[in-house]
């Protein structure tokens, strides 16, 4: 079997990162107009850029994608069981409170894009938060997820080791993010991903992790759970890190897809 030129990957992720940003602006200029140097994202913002920038990712996975079938993408049951999809909840969960607890004490989650979500969700009304968590956790959990672990990943395991594949794209997946502390956090978390995809040979418990992950971020900063006090960030950081490898250990049980196993994430061991 041929394998496939890698070049075409990157290009598509080039593009994507630039329409992105030149949606956001677009989505900026019309919504503020003159008072754009002077103003700050809302709420009505995020949201419409969030389904303007989700609507480019998910047409570029498409586009891209050849032959486009669900095999192509790692839409498929592989050897994932709802046990899965949990301990990958669970684990995404644990390791983004670990980031996020070493982020506010060392001063830098507030100044980050992280800070800047959390006082927009602090100040959004009900029907808002409604919008975010479509904006914010499922078209993220969905979109990112095809287009990262579905499309970027299943190609480069394609051509490289899973280690190399998992590594690079999680590297592109914190570019994607335009922000030194949120790209730190998503490298790590889509390392996490990208490890849970290889090891079941599919994206779905990845998608489920993703979206319940971010929807328990915007649920803990609307209910007033995110505090940048030391002993919080203290207690939260340890159990997060306790459960994070536990899932983790959980995960390294299980023994990896065999070379010969049809499945399109974990193609090459």
């Amino acid at each position: 079997m041929n394998k496939p030129r890698l070049w075409p990957v990157f290009v598509t992720f080039v593009v994507a990162v630039l329409a992105a940003q030149v949606a956001a602006m677009l989505v900026m200029v019309i919504h503020f107009g003159r008072r754009l140097r002077e103003a700050e994202p809302d709420a009505h913002v995020q949201i419409v850029g969030g389904l303007v920038t989700y609507a480019i990712l998910l047409a570029l996975t498409l586009l891209t994608a050849r032959p486009l079938t669900r095999a192509r993408l790692g839409l498929v049951p592989g050897r994932a069981r709802p046990l899965d999809a949990l301990i990958a909840t669970v684990g995404l969960i644990a390791l983004g409170t670990v980031i996020d607890s070493v982020g506010m004490l060392a001063g830098v989650y507030e100044g980050s894009a992280l800070g800047g979500f959390k006082r927009l969700i602090e100040g959004a009304t009900r029907p808002q938060l409604g919008g975010l968590l479509f904006s914010l956790c499922l078209l993220p959990g969905l979109c990112e997820e095809l287009f990262f672990r579905g499309l970027v990943q299943t190609r480069l395991a394609q051509r490289w080791r899973p280690i190399t594949a998992v590594v690079v794209t999680s590297a592109c997946f914190g570019l994607w993010h335009l922000d030194p502390f949120q790209s730190t956090e998503a490298f790590f978390l889509g390392l996490g991903l990208g490890y849970v995809a290889v090891r079941t040979g599919s994206i779905w418990p990845g998608i489920v992790a993703h979206v319940v992950n971010n929807a328990a971020n915007v649920l803990f900063q609307a209910l007033g759970l995110v505090s940048a006090a030391l002993l919080p960030n203290l207690a939260w950081g340890a159990v997060g890190l306790v459960l994070f490898v536990l899932c983790l250990m959980a995960f390294r049980r299980r023994p990896p897809l065999p070379a010969a196993e049809p499945v399109a994430v974990s193609a090459v061991q």
